[in-house]
């Protein structure tokens, strides 16, 4: 089973999206600095113009491998760019009434809830909403399995009314839930 990232995972994803959207801005403003700095001095240095061009005539594999390399540097901040500038929000459409819900937001709904529940643990957990309801997945400490059921009920009963009230959706919520067949000390 793929289990949901927790909430830790999630934030050093975000840090490590960070850092690498940093290091290539770092990377792609040095590369300008050089090629500028080498454009600047080309005009007034003849032995420089000789040496460039001398190198572009003679070193045409050289070339094409710095090309190649420039253009996977180029997709790869594309990609970057793009993975970071998807949606986080959702359109919650309640009659003729739309509500536009951060994605995070709702999350901290369900670890604020998960918290009341469990106060002393943190509980992996996922949503996704689709067009037929809210997906939720959850993995939660030990509960002798005739508990289970009872305890899956009132989650999905009290989630609806929190979603119900605070951003008004109106459509079926899905719960799957896992459980430690024994207590881990």
């Amino acid at each position: 089973m793929n289990r949901p990232r927790t909430r830790v995972q999630n934030e050093i994803m975000m840090h490590v999206n960070k850092l690498l959207s940093s290091f290539f801005s770092a990377l792609i403003a040095v590369f300008f600095i050089l090629l500028g700095t080498i454009c600047t001095m080309l005009p007034y240095f003849s032995t420089i113009r000789t040496y460039v061009i001398s190198f572009l005539l003679q070193n045409s594999i050289s070339l094409a491998l710095m090309g190649i390399i420039m253009v996977m540097i180029g997709l790869f901040i594309i990609l970057t760019i793009l993975l970071s500038a998807r949606r986080r929000d959702y359109r919650i459409r309640s009659g003729r009434h739309t509500t536009i819900v951060n994605k995070s937001l709702i999350q901290q709904y369900l670890d604020s809830y998960w918290k009341e529940l469990f106060p002393e643990q943190d509980i992996p957990n996922n949503f996704i909403l689709k067009t037929n309801g809210i997906h939720i997945t959850a993995d939660f400490p030990f509960l002798p399995v005739t508990q289970q059921k009872p305890f899956l009920e009132k989650i999905k009963k009290e989630l609806t009314h929190i979603l119900t009230t605070i951003i008004g959706y109106d459509k079926e919520l899905f719960l799957a839930a896992s459980f430690p067949e024994t207590t881990s000390h």
